[in-house]
């Protein structure tokens, strides 16, 4: 199981913190940051410890937005 601060290598090459997660409507999302905090930022589906990159920018912008609301809750 994933948990915040993981350090995990992806098939890209690159390496990502697990800045947050949250699940919605019964699903694992995962909000990761590339480990030089500037090279990239994604978003992913974990099932069945797979990652999936999501590119939908409809349900990324939905995502992203609860990201942020439970980052705002957290840090209250």
């Amino acid at each position: 199981m994933l948990e915040k601060g993981d350090l995990l290598t992806l098939s890209d090459g690159n390496d990502y913190f697990v800045i947050n997660m949250i699940q919605v409507e019964g699903k694992n999302y995962v909000y990761l940051v590339t480990k030089d905090g500037v090279s990239g930022v994604m978003v992913c589906l974990l099932e069945n410890d797979t990652l999936t990159t999501i590119n939908d920018e409809k349900v990324l912008e939905v995502l992203l937005e609860k990201f942020k609301k439970q980052y705002e809750v957290e840090n209250e």
